[in-house]
C-alpha cells in the first residue's frame, strides 16, 4: 500500500527508501510477486468507503525497481479512484514490465493467468478477491468484472474451479493468490480454508493469502502448502503485531516438490526492515 505519508515520500523523490532493506531479496528471486493494495496514477475520485489508497505515478517505477514482476490486484482497493485511475494503474505496471492478475477490462481478462517461464518451469497464478461487506456498507463484490465490464476476479467457488482446471495443462506449478479473510485475525476464517483447499482440490500447488494484515498460520493439505496470510509488507498506520510480516521464498525444485522460507520482517513507519520480528 504505497498511498498517504508513502506516497508523499514518493512524489518528494524518497521512494527509494521503501524498498531499500528488502531489494536484495526481491531481486535475487527468479519472479517476484506481491498484492498491490492502492491505485496508482492521477485524478479520479475516491470510492464512497471506509478507506481509500491512492499512489502517485512514479510507484510503478519504484515497484519495478525493487524487483516486482507480478502484482495481483485482486483486493478491495484496486478501483479506490475510478475506472480511469484503475486503467492507468494496469498501463504504468505494464510500461514499467510487471504483470498483473486478478483485475482487468471484463471478466475474461481478470481471470486470465499470468503464466511465466522460470528456469524451465512453467509458473502460474491466478488471483481472487473474497472480503466482507465494510461496516460502511461498502461491498467489494460490486466490483467484479462483466462480460464487458471491468473489475476484479471475484471467488466464486465455480469460478475457481473452471479455470484452475483449464489452467492445469499450460502451467508446471499453479499458485493462487486470495485477498479474503477477516482484518485483524490471527485465525483464518471458514471462508479462507473452503476457499484454499477448493483451490487445491482443483490443481493448485500453493495458495498465498492476504487481506488480514496479520500473519497467519501455515497449513499442508493434500501434501500442498496454505500460506492463509502474510501481514502487512508496505503498509504505514499500524501498530503491534500487525507490524511483524515475513516475506515468502518458494523454492521449487525439477520434480515440482517445493520448499519455503519465511524471511522475517519488520515495519517501521510502514517500511519493511529486513531480519527483525
Amino acid at each position: 500500500m504505497l498511498g498517504r505519508s508513502l506516497a508523499q515520500k514518493i512524489a518528494g523523490g524518497k521512494g527509494s527508501e521503501i524498498f531499500a532493506s528488502v531489494t536484495q531479496v526481491l531481486q535475487s528471486a527468479d519472479w517476484t510477486i506481491g498484492n498491490l493494495e492502492c491505485a496508482v496514477g492521477e485524478g479520479g475520485k475516491p470510492a464512497l468507503k471506509g478507506y481509500t489508497f491512492l499512489a502517485p505515478a512514479e510507484s510503478a517505477v519504484e515497484l519495478k525497481n525493487a524487483g516486482f514482476g507480478l502484482l495481483s490486484l485482486a483486493n478491495n482497493h484496486i478501483l479506490d479512484y475510478g475506472i480511469g485511475v484503475f486503467r492507468q494503474t494496469q498501463r504504468l505496471l505494464k510500461e514499467n514490465g510487471i504483470q498483473t492478475a486478478g483485475a482487468g477490462e471484463n471478466a475474461s481478462l481478470a481471470h486470465a493467468p499470468a503464466i511465466e517461464s522460470v528456469a524451465g518451469l512453467r509458473i502460474a497464478f491466478l488471483a481472487y478477491a473474497d472480503v466482507p461487506v465494510e461496516r460502511g456498507g461498502f461491498d467489494a463484490r460490486s466490483w467484479t468484472a462483466g462480460e464487458s465490464s471491468p473489475g476484479i476476479s471475484w471467488a466464486n467457488d465455480s469460478e475457481i474451479a473452471a479455470d484452475l482446471q483449464a489452467l492445469r495443462p499450460r502451467a508446471d506449478y499453479i499458485v493462487v493468490l486470495f485477498h479474503y479473510g477477516i482484518e485483524g485475525s490471527f485465525t483464518p476464517s471458514s471462508r479462507q480454508v473452503e476457499l484454499s483447499h477448493l483451490a487445491i482440490d482443483n490443481g493448485a500447488d500453493l495458495v498465498v493469502g492476504s487481506h488480514p494484515h496479520l500473519l497467519q498460520k501455515e497449513e499442508t493439505y493434500k501434501g500442498r502448502s496454505i500460506f492463509y496470510s502474510l501481514g502487512n509488507f508496505v503498509f504505514e498506520g499500524f501498530l503491534g503485531s500487525y507490524n511483524h510480516s515475513a516475506i515468502l521464498r518458494v523454492t521449487i525444485s525439477r520434480n515440482l516438490s517445493s520448499t519455503y522460507t519465511l524471511i522475517p520482517v519488520l515495519l517501521v513507519d510502514g517500511i519493511p526492515i529486513l531480519g527483525q520480528q
